[in-house]
């Protein structure tokens, strides 16, 4: 087993106030000695030996340059990070005690690369495994990384990575696509960009050279540079000024015109995926009012396979920071939501889902975390424009004050939504997402009705104190439906009305999705082959749980006769998911009902809880219960599900479901006819 991490602590302002000190006394305390020394003397006395001020001044301060090697150290990493007072970090990542032991272990890596490309242009050898493991020993060094990056020039390093690829790959194939071919590759090109990560937050004198930034995204009109930049940037957490230069130049220069443009890289994965790593610089970057980069770069900029970078970054940008306490211009949980609703806007464009079509998944997470803002957009009466949601709390649903909160268009996110579909894992996470928001909002509404009735309950206990058992039970089966049938449960019922809605706006993405595609292949049919005789249908299922875990693939024989009509098939099947859909959201509200008691006490008589039925009684064939909880309807057996159906339309639990029920069924109608025809 590898050594436990040695965690150290430290206020980098608490440390520089104390070195600073330390260096203060130095300079006063031979003074101080030799004046002590004066005023003993003056008696006939001395102080000599081991303990004396100069000695005690001369040994707190051989102290200074570890102390400094550990501000150094633990300022490079407070760059990563947004800690405030002490910083955390892991010194056995600092593998140098000084500048120069870091600078002779850079010198020797350097020697052993410039050697293992030298030896595979020969064909004598190839990249040694103690080499690699020294060099990731130090990625997290400073001292090494700065000392590195000046011992192999951005010119000379791009050009013994492209060596290395060309030896170990025989080709540079599209990595972003593939699994990467050579394992060696992959650790060199890691730790390589890692290093430079670590190299461009270094402070003090340790840092790179003011040109290092040019002579990085230069191509030296060699069409294989940038793709080493790309390497190179791809897996290390850099410096905010660092990272934002790149961008701006990068960003800039791709706005001139072609004649115009510097030689140097485009705005590739590789610096997608730098932002991605750094949450802080991309939604700086994306917000920079006089660059305004995010249309471009989702819409306009040519990606490739590794388009999915850029959703990496998005995502982070509009994910990692939330908050509702700071001002808008100093927030960053309110540039979090601004980038979501632009980048909403955008992906609702069919020219960005073409250019990147794998972020689907990414989309998917974006909504889901901003779910909230999605169940609005999908209950409104009119489009919401770009922006943050001006509301002091963005969510009233939910307890407590929510973080910013961003304003998307109902139709544009249906429409982001079907295209995201086509990922089955999207679905997923969208769907999932809204359960978990589904339930957070009914859990307080439910709450909201228990916390009333008891306090109900509470007050007529003390006006009628020799009430019986029976009576008392009898009495709170009373609050229970009065209160679900009057303005708190009104409420209930409405927040269950619109959250069927949002969640109908889902899942109707995701068969309209199945549809367009069915209809695609309708139009397609022509072209079909006598072999052909399977084709995949896409099928909504419940999987354990309130929530629809995803697609499955279901294969099925097809009659050489079927033609033009799959897209009759899948809007049938979609009416269905819509239905099965609408059946596990009542289940979910009814399970929120059953947390908070708002069907009874079970040893109540006339309770509309279904252990007080005969019929669905505890450990009966009947009881669909478990640990309190209704089983899910696929892990029940046929009598639990007819004992569940009855209890909820024929029990008097129907007194306190019923306008549940209604408000669920209502919140999945439409006003159009779902699934249109495909024109002809």
């Amino acid at each position: 087993m590898s050594p436990a991490p040695n965690r150290i602590g430290i206020d980098p302002a608490l440390m520089t106030q104390l070195i600073s000190e330390i260096k203060r006394l130095e300079r006063s305390w031979p003074d101080a000695d030799a004046q002590i020394g004066r005023a003993l003397t003056s008696i006939g006395t001395s102080m000599s030996g081991p303990g004396t001020l100069r000695d005690v001044a001369f040994q707190i301060s051989q102290h200074i340059p570890d102390l400094q090697r550990r501000l150094d150290l633990i300022v490079s990493t407070q760059k990563i990070g947004l800690d405030k007072g002490v910083v955390w970090a892991d010194e056995t990542l600092w593998a140098s005690n000084s500048p120069a032991s870091g600078a002779a272990a850079a010198k020797t890596v350097a020697d052993q690369l410039r050697k293992a490309v030298k030896d595979v242009a020969d064909r004598r050898g190839t990249l040694s495994k103690e080499t690699l493991d020294l060099l990731e020993k130090h990625q997290h060094d400073p001292y090494f990384a700065v000392a590195l990056a000046k011992e192999i020039p951005p010119k000379e390093l791009k050009a013994l990575l492209e060596r290395f690829y060309l030896a170990h790959r025989g080709s540079l194939k599209d990595d972003w696509a593939e699994p990467s071919s050579s394992s060696v590759m992959d650790r060199l090109a890691r730790a390589l960009s890692v290093t430079l990560g670590t190299a461009s937050r270094g402070v003090g004198e340790m840092k790179l050279p003011k040109a290092y930034i040019d002579e990085l995204i230069a191509t030296d009109d060699d069409p294989m540079s940038g793709r080493m930049v790309d390497e190179l940037l791809r897996y290390g957490t850099f410096d905010d000024a660092f990272l934002r230069e790149v961008a701006n130049k990068v960003f800039d220069n791709a706005q001139k015109p072609a004649s115009e443009q510097q030689d140097i890289i485009k705005f590739g994965p590789g610096l997608a995926a730098a932002l991605a790593n750094n949450a802080r610089v991309a939604q700086d970057f994306f917000t920079d009012p006089a660059r305004k980069p995010l249309s471009f770069l989702m819409r306009d900029n040519f990606w490739g396979s590794g388009n999915g970078e850029l959703g990496r970054a998005i995502e982070a940008a509009t994910t990692r920071f939330r908050d509702h306490g700071q001002p808008p211009g100093s927030s960053r949980g309110y540039k979090s939501a601004l980038i979501a609703s632009w980048a909403a806007h955008f992906w609702s464009d069919p020219r960005a889902q073409a250019n990147l079509p794998d972020t689907k998944q990414n989309a998917a997470r974006v909504f889901s975390a901003y779910m909230g803002d999605v169940h609005r957009a999908a209950i409104s009466d009119f489009p919401e424009p770009m922006g943050v949601n001006p509301q002091p709390d963005s969510d009233p649903n939910l307890p407590g004050k929510q973080p910013y909160g961003a304003m998307f268009d109902g139709g544009a996110v249906k429409n982001v939504m079907t295209w995201a579909s086509k990922d089955l894992q999207a679905l997923k996470i969208a769907v999932e997402g809204h359960g978990e928001y589904s339930t957070k909002v009914l859990d307080a509404q439910g709450k909201a009705i228990r916390d009333a009735v008891n306090a109900e309950f509470a007050e007529w206990r003390s006006t009628h104190p020799d009430a019986s058992e029976e009576e008392q039970a009898a009495h709170r089966q009373k609050l229970l439906a009065d209160n679900m049938n009057s303005n708190p449960g009104k409420l209930f019922n409405a927040q269950a009305n619109a959250l069927g809605k949002s969640l109908h706006l889902i899942v109707d993405a995701g068969n309209l999705t199945d549809i367009n595609e069915a209809d695609q292949k309708d139009q397609r049919s022509q072209a079909f082959k006598d072999g052909v005789s399977r084709t995949l249908k896409l099928v909504l299922t419940p999987a354990g749980d309130w929530a629809v875990a995803g697609y499955e693939y279901l294969e099925g024989p097809v009659s050489d006769s079927i033609k033009h009509t799959e897209g009759k098939a899948a809007r049938s099947q979609g009416e269905e998911t819509l239905r099965e859909s609408q059946r596990l959201f009542k289940d979910l509200t009814a399970n929120v009902m059953m947390r908070y008691g708002l069907f009874g006490d079970e040893s109540a008589k006339g309770s509309a809880h279904p252990h007080a039925s005969e019929n669905y009684a505890e450990r009966s064939g009947g009881d669909f219960l478990a640990k309190g909880q209704i089983i899910p309807r696929d892990q029940m057996t046929w009598q639990q599900r007819i004992a569940y159906d009855e209890w909820l339309k024929s029990s008097p639990a129907a007194a306190v479901f019923r306008e549940v029920d209604r408000a669920v069924w209502e919140g999945f109608q439409l006003d159009v006819p779902p699934y249109p025809e495909a024109e002809e």
